[in-house]
């Protein structure tokens, strides 16, 4: 990739609005120092030094599209607790979304929290709150009534559905409805188990692990191109260390892979978000396929060098191409 091209294409950031839809999450973690074992049972006593709380989820690929620029809007739901509080507080303290988000509050459920409890690079356990039951009917009526305003001028959909609940085979008829008819591009990171929800869409990114589950034999490359023949989308595969493949909808011809671009992982949390956010830069940004993939594997490799749940910036693309 050529990095003038990249740098005038990054020019026009402000001018992009990206919608991201689906499960956004709490991320908290807690820092400490384990210095004994504890008398009552053979498990480390640690000492807190810090703690901090993130967005996750789909408030993490907002996150990215926001610290470059990009006017991003989230559709999503959190509970009625303190941790659906301070969810909002985060994205008021989002700023440079300058966008309007649709978040309900859905008492019936708990907003999703992750609680990592981590002591010096080691992260020794993490606890996870949630309810992946559908969200009912309530919430559902809420997010259509005004699906169709929330999806005008938009240049890409990014649709981050960690099999929480939010995202239903009935939601994503309706937005794949509405992208298809407004001509917008749709990015997707899914669940296996919710795979049937998706078809026609611009791209979608499972891990290899999730790719495994989403196919029945075959090599990663082989597993990859019977998803695309599957959902009628292109595939892109994260491979971890392996770096990436990406396997074409319509023509093999254009099947490639790409190497990471990692140097020094610390914490891959959140890497599978940048990957998605950044791909749907590219294509919001008319990108080629190839362009879009490049830049989403060099952000993940700039993502994982970094702890906890983090975002990319303009500066430190620039800096790696």
């Amino acid at each position: 990739m050529d990095k003038t091209h990249i740098s005038k294409s990054f020019e026009r950031l402000s001018s992009i609005r990206i919608g991201v839809i689906g499960d956004v999450m709490l991320d908290t973690y807690t820092y400490g120092k384990v210095e004994r074992i504890s008398a009552e049972a053979p498990v480390p006593v640690i000492r807190i030094v810090n703690e901090m709380s993130v967005l996750g989820g789909a408030g993490n690929v907002l996150g990215n599209l926001a610290t470059v620029g990009i006017r991003a809007s989230l559709i999503s739901t959190v509970g009625n607790d303190a941790a659906g509080q301070t969810v909002k507080e985060l994205l008021v303290a989002l700023k440079e979304t300058h966008e309007e988000h649709l978040i309900i509050v859905d008492s019936s459920k708990p907003t999703v929290t992750k609680k990592r409890m981590v002591a010096g690079n080691q992260q020794l356990l993490r606890i996870d709150t949630e309810d992946t039951t559908a969200v009912g009917e309530r919430v559902t009526y809420q997010v259509v009534a005004k699906l169709e305003t929330l999806l005008q001028g938009l240049d890409a959909i990014c649709i981050s559905d960690y099999g929480k609940g939010f995202i239903t085979a009935n939601l994503m008829e309706m937005i794949l409805t509405i992208a298809a008819r407004l001509k917008i591009p749709v990015v997707v990171d899914t669940k296996p188990k919710n795979i049937s929800y998706f078809y026609n869409c611009t791209l979608i990114s499972p891990n290899e692990s999730e790719l495994m589950d989403m196919t029945r034999e075959g090599t990663v490359e082989e597993r990859a191109q019977a998803l695309a023949a599957q959902t009628k989308s292109n595939i892109l595969v994260t491979l971890g260390s392996k770096g990436v493949y990406y396997a074409d909808a319509n023509n093999s011809v254009n099947n490639f892979s790409l190497p990471s671009f990692a140097t020094d992982v610390r914490d891959v949390s959140g890497a599978g978000d940048t990957v998605i956010a950044f791909a749907v830069i590219g294509l919001a940004l008319g990108l080629t396929m190839l362009e879009s993939v490049t830049l989403a594997n060099y952000a993940a490799g700039i993502s994982v060098t970094k702890p906890h749940t983090a975002v990319v910036t303009t500066e430190e693309l620039l800096a790696v191409f």
